[in-house]
């Protein structure tokens, strides 16, 4: 007899983005943010009114590894406060340069769909995000930890696009056995939203995947990666 389908599995943090996300949206007023790339030079990621999604995601994930409550407070920090520090610091962070950066880089260039045969491949961006990254994915929710996420939403290797990727949040899953998944995720751009999901079907992931989300941003979602994060004990601020 044929094995039977293996169950749905749920896990669910008890990370809320209503209670352990910051309140404010992503648009902190400051100088420019910027990284160094190598064979790029130095490359802004933009005035910090155009987004920290990185360094909120890591601060917030500080906070709950920490079990201390996030900052309140709807409005953005200001300029050079302590918590403005705190979420630009944890920003570069995010970036794990250059790894990081190359990984982003790499993932841009990518096509979405698997191409050729036997001795010569090429992985499409659905494959690498189904078959190298969901598992760390899974591992860390299984393990009780919030995963960051470094959603690849443009093509290309021009550097420039860098900052036109996201960073998310996952505290939890859904998989059936169709296929299924379901990552619900914090995303600094939806601040107070319990209900923010990515959604995909994974069981053919070398023709692609289509992703589906409901975040606060206007480009379509090509992949993601689990981006290494290390908790930091969170400032006093």
């Amino acid at each position: 007899m044929p094995e039977p389908p293996p169950p749905t599995v749920i896990r669910t943090l008890e990370f809320r983005p209503s209670v352990n996300g910051f309140a404010f949206p992503n648009a902190l007023s400051g100088p420019d943010v910027t990284v160094t790339v190598p064979l790029a030079g130095r490359l802004s990621i933009g005035d910090a009114s155009n987004g920290v999604c990185g360094g909120m995601v890591f601060a917030a994930c500080d906070y709950f590894e920490a079990a201390q409550a996030i900052p309140a407070g709807s409005v953005p920090p200001a300029s050079g406060s302590p918590l403005y520090t705190v979420i630009t610091s944890r920003l570069i962070d995010s970036f794990n340069i250059p790894a990081g950066i190359a990984q982003y880089l790499v993932w841009m260039a990518a096509p979405d769909r698997s191409t050729g045969l036997l001795w010569w491949r090429r992985r499409g961006i659905g494959e690498m995000t189904v078959a190298d990254h969901l598992p760390t994915i899974r591992a860390a929710l299984d393990a009780g930890h919030p995963c960051p996420l470094g959603l690849v939403t443009v093509s290309g290797i021009d550097p420039r696009n860098l900052g036109a990727n996201h960073v998310v949040l996952a505290y939890g899953y859904r998989l059936d056995d169709s296929g299924e998944l379901t990552l619900r995720v914090y995303d600094p751009n939806s601040p107070g939203r319990d209900d923010i999901e990515l959604s995909m079907n994974i069981s053919t992931p070398a023709a692609g995947v289509s992703i589906r989300h409901n975040l606060g941003i206007a480009r379509p979602v090509r992949g993601f990666f689990a981006v290494t994060y290390s908790a930091r004990v969170p400032a006093t601020v």
